[in-house]
This record gives structure tokens, sequence and C-alpha cells, in this order.
């Protein structure tokens, strides 16, 4: 890293990564949270009682829809902020590449 707006590119792309994945999993948890408190459920307890759990939750309408919209929406987060960190990453990449004589 021999410029500075190098060090700042790289410093923000490792920043993006690092917030999508804390996206990722705040999403993810907060889903499954609101699935868990849909169920009327504890997480400490939902391992016995998870074949008792599965029949009203296939019957049911929304908590389907809870966790593929949690799942879906966390999925994205994580690959938009990948896929934004490896664009800023090819695109320093070639500014570098243009720098050089």
């Amino acid at each position: 890293l021999y410029d500075s707006r190098y060090a700042l590119s790289e410093v923000i792309t490792v920043l993006n990564r690092l917030l999508g994945e804390t996206l990722f999993a705040a999403i993810l948890s907060s889903t499954l949270v609101v699935l868990l408190q849909r169920m009327e459920s504890s997480p400490l307890v939902l391992l016995p009682q998870l074949q008792q759990q599965i029949e009203p939750w296939i019957s049911s309408h929304s908590e389907p829809w809870i966790l593929a919209g949690g799942l879906v929406l966390s999925f994205g987060v994580l690959i938009t902020g990948y896929l934004s960190s490896e664009m800023l990453e090819m695109v320093m990449r070639l500014s570098r590449n243009s720098e050089k004589p």
C-alpha cells in the first residue's frame, strides 16, 4: 500500500465486508427470535419441543413467510456487502494498474 488512497480503500473494503456480515447475523438472529416468539417457545427448550412445534409451524401461514423473508433478506445483505467490496477492490486494483508507468 504505497498510497494513502489505496490504504483507505482497503480499510473501506474490510469495513464493508464486516458490515455485510454483521447485518447478516443481526437479521438472521432477529428473524429467529421473532419466529420463536410467534411460536410461543423459548430458545432454551426448543430442541426437546421441536417435534411438537413442527406440525403447527407448517400449517400456519405467517411463520414460514417470516422465516423465508428473514433468510432472503439476511443472505441478500451478505451477498450485497461481499459484491460491493469486491467491486471496490476491483476498481482500486484497476486504478493502481493505470498509474504504473
